[in-house]
Order: structure tokens, then sequence, then C-alpha cells
């Protein structure tokens, strides 16, 4: 007898980002750790990763489904990696200065595992050190522990008469996740265990469903999406004139006519000429590709009776991120000739 096997959604997750068109975030891809992977291939499910959107199914062979029998306390993690180098550069928040080498961006649903759909934001996310399974304890410590974050569970203890050596190994523990070093009850360190170096990943994400049963077709697929928001930060327009042309009395408006920068600043050093600088009044979010709407329009101030026609400005590009020549943080700066 031929048995029948279908397949059926499990999870779906959704990329989202406010800098790409569309805001599907095209660049980004989602995982399951190792451990992760092992436990969907014991239950029978597939994964499909595909930018921007990641899903998982399950097989159910003649009513049997063997995910829909995992235990209640099972964690699934997941990593989260970018095809565009300049992620870090287009994402709220700051990851700092070479901060994203050695940090990942931290998703759980850890007290909403009975919500969906649900909305995960990177403005609520943790920004975690990564380490590996080994590395270096701190000095003079009294006897560690380790404790899983997601569920508090103690996962690791160090031996309290055994000899304390220069590094803490945690090979014994399998799954890469969020996990919280302890000396007695002080924590020591709060950071992600992970099998890849933050080099090679953006982002981690940990999802459980401890108040939810998989037995009723009718709580599947569980629906997440990760929303991610586009990096704001003042922009900076550096405006070169045509010859005999002065931008004194300019003004850059939106497509009807609303001031959204400060007047020009006369300056006799935009790349070893004079020009005009003009600064947003609020940080603006930086986009892939202009909505219609938003479009930024500059308006030369008009000469006697002549009215200078109006110029479209292009968007700042991600490598237009510099140190604000004011000193007071990062702008976006964008060149513009006439």
């Amino acid at each position: 007898m031929t048995r029948q096997v279908s397949y059926a959604p499990l999870l779906t997750v959704d990329l989202r980002h406010r800098y790409y068109t569309g805001g599907t975030a095209r660049s980004l891809s989602m995982r399951p750790t190792h451990a992760t992977q092992q436990v969907l291939s014991g239950n029978l499910c597939r994964a499909r990763v595909t930018p921007g959107r990641f899903e998982l199914w399950y097989a159910d062979q003649d009513g049997h489904a063997p995910a829909r029998s995992m235990p209640a306390d099972t964690i699934l993690g997941f990593t989260l990696q970018s095809a565009a180098p300049d992620f870090d550069i287009v994402t709220q928040p700051d990851w700092g200065d070479g901060d994203l080498i050695n940090h990942v961006l931290y998703f759980s649903n850890k007290g909403e595992t009975g919500s969906s759909p649900l909305t995960l934001a990177s403005q609520d996310a943790v920004l975690l050190p990564v380490r590996p399974r080994g590395f270096a304890r701190p000095k003079d410590a009294p006897p560690l522990t380790l404790w899983r974050w997601f569920d508090d569970a103690e996962v690791w203890t160090e031996p309290e008469d055994g000899p304390k050596t220069g590094h803490i190994n945690l090979m014994d523990v399998s799954e890469d996740g969020r996990y919280v070093l302890k000396a007695g009850s002080e924590v020591v360190l709060d950071f992600y265990l992970g099998s890849l170096s933050a080099g090679q990943i953006l982002g981690a994400v940990e999802l459980g469903w401890t108040d939810v049963s998989f037995d009723t077709k009718g709580d599947l697929p569980r629906a997440v999406t990760l929303q991610f928001l586009a990096r704001t930060a003042p922009w900076l327009y550096m405006i070169l004139p045509g010859k005999d042309q002065s931008l004194d009395g300019a003004t850059i408006t939106d497509p009807e006519g609303v001031p959204q920068f400060g007047a020009g600043v006369r300056s006799d050093d935009i790349r070893g000429r004079a020009g005009w600088i003009f600064r947003s009044d609020t940080a603006r979010a930086l986009a892939e590709r202009s909505a219609p709407d938003g479009k930024l329009v500059l308006h030369p101030a008009a000469v006697g009776l002549q009215e200078p026609d109006p110029v479209t400005l292009p968007l700042p590009a991600p490598d237009g991120l510099q140190m604000d020549p004011d000193g007071a943080g990062l702008v976006f700066v964008v060149y513009v000739s006439l």
C-alpha cells in the first residue's frame, strides 16, 4: 500500500526592511542553526529559504505528522545573513564603530510565545556579543554557571572543587543561542553562543511556542515578521552651482513646496570649490528610492524677473555616511553639481 505524504506550512517568517523599495529585505536570508536543523529533520520538516522570506513545512504521512507532536518547550534557533555588504549602514540601530564584527542583533518571541501573527521590530532587538565555545574565563571569579536565556534553564556548571583554568569550555553545550553566564546570582556575561562568527551572521532569532499546541491545524502556520528600520541621520547637500550662479535664498522642499532643510550656508571649500551646504531640519530615514511624495526639490532664488527651474535632488547613497563636519555624529552627505 502506497503511503500518501503531503506537506503543510508550520512556520513563516517575513523579513521586512523600510530601506528597500517595496519593503522586502531581499538581501536577507534566514537559516536554521545546526541543532535546530537536526530537530527539524527528525520531525520531517523542510525549510524553504528565499530572499526576504523563510518557510518551514512539515510532512503528514497518512495523518502521522511528527512535527505536530513536538514538545511544548521546543525552541527553534536561526541565523540571519545578508548578501548586501552595507546592511549595517542602511539599518537602525547603529552598531557603532566596529561592533558589527563582534555582535549580532538578537530577536526572540520570549514573553509572546502565544502570539501569531507577531511582529518583532529591530528597535526592540538586543545587540549581543558573540562568543565561541571556548573563551577566556573572568579572573578570580567564583564557580560559574550557564543559563539559557529563553527559558531560564541551567545548562552548564563549572565544578566547584576543580581546577580553574584560564578558559571556559562549553563544547558540551550543543545549541547555539542566547545564554547568560553567572557567578552565583551575578550576571557575568549576556551573550550569543555561536558556531559561526559574528562576521558571518548579522542577526540571530529564537522562537518558541510554549503556550501553543501544534496538534490543531488551525494554529498553523505560525507567522512572524521581522521588521528592520532604515537608518536615520541628518542629510547634508553639498551643492556646487554653475558659473556665476548663486544659491543665496534657495530652498529645498518636498513636492508640495514645504521646506525640509535649513537655509543654505556658503562654503569656500566643497571639493576645492565654492558652494552651498544645506542641512535637513531633522534626521531623515535612508531609502533605496524616493516615493513620489518623498522627492526633494531645490528651488534657486529668482534673479530679477527670471524664475530658475527647480532641480530634483538625488537621494543619499549608503556610502555617503560620514562624520558630521560639525563633529556632531554621523550624517549622510550628497554632492550635487548644477
